[in-house]
C-alpha cells in the first residue's frame, strides 16, 4: 500500500463556507492560507499544504489532519499519495465489479441510503457515489469481503503532469526531424503511407482541432472529461496536440509535422486537463476509464497514452482488457503507453504501461541511446524495469503544439517535444503503419512484430535479446513494415 504524502491533505469544506471562514479553518489546523487555486475543480475537494513548522512531517501532518477531524465545518478529510511527482487522493465515489446476478437496486441496498449509481458499464461495473460521510477507504474493505463482489476501490483524483520534458538546453531547429530518420520512417515514406481506415485514439488532453497538420486525418473528437461536445484545449495544454503530430502529422503547411502514419486518421479522446496556467494536470480513473472505452467502440486501431504515475485502478485495467479483446472486431487494439519520466535512474514502469498487454514505451536520446543519465542536455531519464518493450526517440522530437499568444507565442511548431510521451506516439504510428500494410493482424501479432524487429542499440548489454532500457531495441519502422509486408 502507497504511504501518505505528510505534505499535503485533502480537505472537504461544507459547502456553506465562505472563502475567509475556509482560510480561518485552514490556519486553525496548522495548514498554509486557503486560496481559490487549491480547489480541484469538479470536487468539493481542496488540496492544502501542511505548515511548515520545527516538528517532524509526520507530527506535523498527524497533528493537522487531527485538527481537521474534530472541526465541526470540515465535511471529509482524504489522505494524498505522491509517487514520482504525481499526487492522488480517494474521492467519495467507489467502483465496484458485482458477479453475475446482482442488479443496480441491490448494490444500492448494499452501499446504503443516500448511494446513488453513477456509471453502469455492461450491467457489471458500477462507479458509485457514497452517502455524505461514508468512508471510501472502509466502505471499499467491507465490499471486498463480499462473495458478490469481484473489486471494490475508489474513484481516484490524480494531480500531476503527463510524461513530457522539457530539454535543459535550447532545442535545436527540427526541420529533419531526427526521430523520423533514425527509426527509417522516411524511408517507408518512399514506398508506402497510412491508410485512412487505420485509425489512431491520442488519450490525452485534447488536440487543437484546426492544426494544419492535423485537421483533415481528425475523424473523431471525444471529451471523457464531462464536458459537452468537442474539447478546446487551451494552449498550456498542447501535450495532446504535439503526441498526435508525431504519430499521424500530415506535413500540409511549410516546415510543417509528418507523423510515422501520416495517411492515417486521427481520433482525439481527451481524459484529462490542466485547470489553469500554472495548475496542475487533473485526471480521473473515471475519466481514463470512460476514454479507454469510448475509443474501442467507436472504431480506434491503435490506442496510444502518454501518460501515467497514478494507482494501478481495476476498471482501467477492465477497459484496457475489452479494448484488447474486443476491439478491431475481435482482433484487438494495439495499447501503446509511455514508460515514465523520473528525476532519478532506476524508477519503475509506470500504470498502465506496466501491464504485461500493454506496449510501454522508453525513450532514446539524440545519440540513438537509452535516455538514462541526467547532463546538461537534459533533466530526467526514462523508466526502465523488466515491463518496457521498445525504445523510440524522445528528446526535441520536432511536431505540433498549440500557438499561445499571451505569452507572445505565434508557432504551429514545437522543435523541443521531449521524454516518454514524445517516443510513445511514434511507436503509436509505427502500428498504424503495421495494420496498414496487414488489418488482419491481432494486437498481440503487431507488438510482437514492433518488438522483433527493433534495432539493438547500446550501451546496455541485452540478455535473453531485451533490457530494461529499450526492451527489445529501438523502433525501426521500416523493418517492422518489411517484415508485416511478407507473407505470414
Amino acid at each position: 500500500m502507497p504511504r501518505p504524502h505528510l505534505d499535503h491533505i485533502a480537505v472537504r469544506f461544507r459547502r456553506t463556507l465562505t472563502p475567509s471562514q475556509r482560510r480561518a479553518i485552514a490556519d486553525r489546523c496548522h495548514l498554509l492560507p486557503f486560496s481559490g487555486r487549491h480547489h480541484v475543480p469538479g470536487e468539493d475537494f481542496a488540496l492544502l499544504a501542511v505548515a511548515p513548522t520545527a516538528d517532524p512531517r509526520r507530527t506535523r501532518h498527524a497533528r493537522s489532519v487531527a485538527a481537521l477531524s474534530k472541526h465541526p465545518d470540515v465535511a471529509g478529510i482524504a489522505l494524498v499519495h505522491r509517487h514520482n511527482g504525481v499526487r492522488y487522493f480517494a474521492t467519495d465515489r467507489v467502483w465496484l465489479e458485482t458477479a453475475g446476478g446482482i442488479n443496480s437496486a441491490r448494490v444500492r441496498k448494499v452501499l446504503g441510503r443516500g448511494a446513488r449509481i453513477l456509471e453502469t458499464v455492461e450491467g457489471r461495473e458500477f462507479l458509485v457515489q457514497l452517502p455524505p460521510g461514508a468512508d471510501p477507504a472502509a466502505t471499499c474493505v467491507r465490499l471486498a469481503k463480499l462473495p458478490s463482489v469481484r473489486y471494490a476501490e475508489p474513484d481516484f483524483v490524480v494531480l500531476g503532469r503527463k510524461h513530457s520534458s522539457q530539454s535543459a538546453l535550447e532545442a535545436r531547429s527540427a526541420t529533419g526531424q531526427f526521430c523520423v530518420r533514425v527509426t527509417r520512417t522516411t524511408a517507408v515514406w518512399k514506398l508506402f503511407r497510412g491508410n485512412a481506415g487505420i485509425t489512431v485514439a491520442i488519450l490525452d488532453d485534447g488536440v487543437m482541432a484546426e492544426h494544419p497538420d492535423l485537421r483533415s486525418c481528425l475523424t473523431a473528437n471525444a471529451d471523457a472529461t464531462g464536458g459537452r461536445g468537442a474539447p478546446h484545449p487551451k494552449p498550456w495544454d498542447s501535450h495532446g496536440t504535439g503526441c498526435a503530430g508525431l504519430a499521424v502529422g500530415t506535413n500540409r503547411v511549410r516546415r510543417g509535422v509528418k507523423g510515422v502514419a501520416a495517411g492515417s486518421s486521427l481520433m482525439a479522446v481527451r481524459v484529462g486537463y490542466t485547470p489553469t496556467r500554472d495548475g496542475d494536470y487533473l485526471c480521473k480513473t473515471a475519466w481514463i476509464r470512460r476514454g479507454i472505452d469510448w475509443a474501442w467502440q467507436h472504431g480506434a486501431d491503435v490506442i496510444s497514452m502518454s501518460f501515467g504515475g497514478g494507482p494501478r485502478s481495476a476498471p482501467v485495467v477492465k477497459a484496457l482488457e475489452r479494448a484488447r479483446r474486443r476491439g478491431r472486431g475481435g482482433k484487438g487494439c494495439v495499447l501503446v503507453a509511455a514508460a515514465g519520466n523520473a528525476a532519478d535512474p532506476g524508477e519503475p514502469v509506470e500504470f498502465p504501461g506496466s501491464l504485461p498487454f500493454v506496449l510501454a514505451v522508453g525513450a532514446t536520446n539524440r545519440k540513438d541511446q537509452p535516455q538514462t543519465k541526467i547532463d546538461r542536455t537534459s533533466i530526467w531519464v526514462s523508466n526502465s524495469g523488466p515491463e518496457v518493450n521498445i525504445g523510440a526517440p524522445g528528446v526535441n522530437n520536432y511536431t505540433c503544439t498549440i500557438p499561445d499568444p499571451d505569452e507572445g507565442e505565434t508557432d504551429l511548431n514545437d522543435p523541443g517535444f521531449s521524454g516518454t510521451s514524445a517516443a510513445t506516439p511514434l511507436v503509436a504510428g509505427a502500428a498504424a503503419l503495421v495494420l496498414s500494410v496487414d488489418p488482419d493482424l491481432t494486437e498481440a501479432e503487431v507488438r510482437a512484430l514492433l518488438c522483433d524487429t527493433a534495432d539493438k542499440i547500446g550501451p546496455a548489454p541485452y540478455h535473453g535479446g531485451r533490457n530494461d532500457q529499450v526492451g527489445t531495441g529501438r523502433l525501426n519502422v521500416l523493418a517492422a513494415v518489411r517484415s508485416a509486408r511478407r507473407p505470414h
